[in-house]
């Protein structure tokens, strides 16, 4: 009996290691192939970098963020959604993550009450007036810009033009731009491949209203750029052109901000580890070293 009662704590202790579910408890290894988990479910590297691209200008940081951190947070989002839609019975647990994934966007798109269909022509009138840069073809953009030559600087100074109208820019590129077009406020005209530099014209092409703050971003010269738009042209659309597009991109918006909140909600409710080493290790198949 003693030698049974050893055997079965010892079976106790191991299952205790093991955690619930079919698999061993969640947590890092070795090998870096776990770079996350939630609760007990391992999100895999294999998993992340499914999400894995470009990295992606952030406005107010003069060096974008870490691709493989937006590739975990994508993972841990694809499965925290999964599991949301089962346990609302939207998809089965069986089908795959993607899949589950997918039933749960489709439900808070299909009832946001900001579909297309449900956004009125005067809504979408309104919008397309109030910022036709955003909907429309731009073919021109006037900027001023202040140029710096360090990053804590170049993000310093962004943070400062937040909020500033014309005037306030003009000003500050004055005090802190260190290029030669400080001395008229930072202008630097109609920004057109006439004028500029391709990388100049394709940055400018993001601005797309008055008022428009882009930056800091990096140049090829190693200086840091931020750019106000003080005009944008944009060519003329009937509005009943433009109506489909506006409303899509509307309801785009809304369904964008809904997601937001939904994995705020998700991630609150959930225990979620995330493996630095294992992250730093994350890359694309084409970048990872032979094995």
């Amino acid at each position: 009996m003693r030698f049974v009662a050893i055997a079965l704590a010892g079976f106790a202790s191991a299952l205790a290691g093991w955690g619930c579910g079919d698999g061993p408890a969640c947590g890092p290894r070795a090998d870096h192939t776990v770079v996350a988990c939630v609760d007990d479910t391992a999100i895999t590297a294999a998993a992340a970098r499914e999400h894995l691209g470009p990295p992606r200008p952030v406005a107010g940081r003069a060096a974008p963020p870490s691709p493989a951190e937006r590739a975990v947070d994508d993972a841990i989002r694809v499965q925290l959604f999964a599991d949301e839609a089962s346990r609302r019975g939207l998809a089965a647990r069986s089908l795959r993550v993607a899949v589950r994934h997918r039933a749960l966007v489709d439900h808070l798109a299909a009832n946001s009450g900001r579909r297309p269909a449900e956004i009125s022509d005067d809504e979408a009138t309104a919008a397309y007036a109030a910022a036709p840069g955003r909907y429309g073809e731009v073919e021109g953009v006037r900027a001023r810009a202040i140029f710096l030559a360090e990053p804590t600087a170049a993000e310093a100074t962004y943070a400062a033009a937040v909020g500033l109208d014309d005037a306030g820019f003009a000003a500050l590129a004055q005090a802190r731009s260190i290029d030669a077009s400080a001395a008229a406020g930072g202008d630097l005209g109609v920004i057109d491949e006439h004028t500029a530099t391709k990388a100049m014209v394709r940055l400018a092409s993001e601005l797309r209203h008055p008022g428009d703050l882009l930056g800091p971003r990096r140049l090829d010269d190693g200086r840091y750029l931020i750019l106000r738009a003080t005009d944008v042209t944009v060519r003329p659309e009937p509005i009943a052109d433009a109506l489909r597009r506006v409303k899509l991109a509307l309801a785009r918006a809304a369904l964008d901000e809904q997601i937001a909140a939904e994995v705020a909600r998700l991630r609150a409710g959930r225990r979620i580890r995330i493996f630095a080493d294992a992250v730093a290790h994350l890359a694309p198949p084409s970048a990872e070293p032979p094995r």
